[in-house]
């Protein structure tokens, strides 16, 4: 009896009535050039044609995998599609942006070669609801960089990340107390345990518009920012100043 193989990577999005941008963000991840991935795509309550357009890519290419559950919060939604993650990376891809030809490419490229790495991103185009170019967002690229960086903000573009599913597991993956920051915080503990990494091409077209969840939800991720920092700092008082970092096997 054949099996299955293992994707080397698990690309994971989750929606709720989002059709408007979904089928070029969908295409966007069909499109790499790298191919040895699955699509978890997890529908947690959608009222539009969101579900018809996945099935409709569904039918063509065996990658893409519709999952549902019943309508929950999106913290909730992002847990249970990695929790059906089978990849050894998984890459988060958001139902409004774009991910750029060789983004995956370049990604698990890097991070084959560096095990320490548990997350990695990279620079972003960030585009208006038509898809019109306004700016390009550097992110800084080296692990000090980051470090120095993640006390006070992300400095990672969300739908830019690969992370190394090992790491995700390790921390304990998205966490529901911090809403809206979720991935902050996760970046963080991390960050307490692998080395993190930016790659200086741009690899996302990160997409503005009034819709977007990070515009709606501004004054809770505040809050759950906050909570995340004022969290790994208690943390780093209680770590010993000897422990090292993972470094390469």
């Amino acid at each position: 009896m054949s099996s299955v193989p293992t994707p080397l990577v698990s690309v994971v999005m989750v929606i709720r009535s989002v059709d408007r941008f979904l089928a070029e963000a969908i295409e966007s991840v069909l499109s790499q050039s790298f191919r040895d991935f699955e699509f978890v795509i997890l529908d947690y309550g959608s009222t539009d044609k969101s579900k018809e357009i996945v099935l409709s890519y569904s039918v063509t290419d065996s990658r893409v995998k519709l999952h549902e559950i019943p309508p929950c919060t999106y913290i909730e939604a992002k847990i249970a599609a990695c929790a059906l993650a089978q990849g050894r990376y998984i890459a988060v891809q958001d139902a409004d942006d774009n991910s750029l030809p060789n983004r995956l490419l370049w990604e698990v490229e890097l991070m084959e070669k560096n095990p320490a790495l548990g997350v990695l991103g990279g620079a972003a185009d960030w585009i208006n609801a038509n898809g019109k170019f306004l700016w390009t967002f550097q992110p800084p690229t080296s692990d000090a960089e980051i470090r120095a960086a993640l006390p006070t903000s992300s400095p990672f573009v969300h739908s830019s990340v690969l992370m190394r599913k090992e790491a995700f597991t390790q921390v304990g993956g998205y966490r529901r107390v911090f809403p809206h920051a979720e991935d902050y915080d996760l970046f963080l503990r991390i960050s307490e345990h692998f080395q993190c990494g930016n790659l200086k091409p741009v690899v996302v077209q990160y997409r503005i518009h009034p819709h977007q969840l990070s515009l709606r939800t501004r004054r809770q991720q505040t809050i759950a920012k906050l909570a995340a920092q004022a969290v790994a700092s208690a943390r780093s008082r209680t770590r010993p100043s000897t422990l090292l970092r993972r470094t390469p096997r």
